[in-house]
């Protein structure tokens, strides 16, 4: 069959180039190579399977391209050139987040530092002003101390004004009698006569003492009464002064403790912090001082 066909090939050219050079023998040529018509039908079946193995089927393979030469270098270094690069990016990213945190970190401990030491200044500030409030309280209840004192004293020296008074009344009337024994002694009278003057002048005498004590006790009644007065109106304006003094010890907290807050919220960190707690203790310590005044 083979044979048949290259047969038919070779005369099919030989016929193709004879014509073209020597038409005029055309046909004589055709006659040398006769083929009967069994071997046609047996070089066109050689034809069609010919055809039909020279076509290409269109399938998923041949789209697929594959490497001329299988190696095993090229993808290893192709998938360590990969890793590099992603150990690279993740190396990148790492160290721009570290730096990036230790930025904020540092940013952090700066905003800090500024907050210890506004809250330093503000500690400091607040603790002088306590302080004075603190000497004025001091020096309010010293003068409360000495108006209580003053006022016992007053009390303690009127029963002894009385007491010494009173004595020196008797004593005063014992002298008065003599003397008017005495007198009454010089005189043409009986003892009877002597002893009712002496007991109608002794009388009068006592009435008469008894009068000036009653005077003398009003006198230092109503100086002590005026005393107690001027004592309970200083008393009473030193309590004022102290209530005012604490006051203004727990406005002056709250509002060093307010500028902070603000101070903190716009310029420091919005977390709270042991020194704004600190502040927070000052104001609470104050106001139970305040309730103990």
């Amino acid at each position: 069959m083979g044979s048949l066909l290259a047969k038919a090939i070779s005369y099919n050219e030989s016929f193709s180039i004879e014509n073209n050079n020597n038409p005029e023998k055309a046909e004589l040529s055709s006659e040398d190579y006769y083929i009967t018509k069994e071997e046609k039908q047996v070089i066109l079946l050689d034809i069609d399977n010919l055809i039909s193995k020279s076509r290409t089927m269109a399938t998923d393979a041949l789209f697929t391209l594959k490497a001329k030469k299988k190696g095993f270098l090229f993808p290893v270094i192709i998938n360590i050139a990969a890793i590099i690069v992603i150990g690279l990016g993740i190396y990148l990213f790492s160290e721009l987040f570290r730096v990036e945190q230790k930025n904020i970190t540092q940013e952090k401990t700066n905003l800090r530092s500024a907050e210890s030491r506004l809250i330093a200044e503000l500690k400091k500030e607040t603790e002088a002003k306590l302080k004075e409030n603190s000497a004025e309280i001091d020096q309010i209840r010293k003068h409360l101390e000495e108006l209580e004192l003053s006022r016992a004293t007053l009390k303690a020296n009127r029963n002894a004004d009385i007491t010494n008074k009173e004595q020196e009344l008797i004593a005063g009337l014992e002298k008065e009698l003599e003397k008017e024994k005495v007198r009454l002694s010089e005189q043409a009278i009986t003892d009877q006569e002597m002893d009712y003057k002496l007991e109608v002048f002794e009388e009068n005498l006592k009435l008469k003492n008894a009068l000036e004590m009653e005077k003398y006790r009003s006198k230092l009644d109503g100086a002590i009464q005026e005393k107690e007065q001027e004592l309970l109106r200083e008393d009473k304006l030193a309590r004022e002064s102290i209530q005012k003094v604490n006051k203004e010890r727990v406005v002056l907290l709250e509002e060093i403790k307010k500028g902070a807050e603000t101070e903190l919220k716009t310029t420091l960190l919005p977390d709270s912090s042991p020194a704004e707690q600190e502040l927070l203790t000052l104001s609470e310590a104050a106001k139970r001082e305040e309730l103990l005044n």
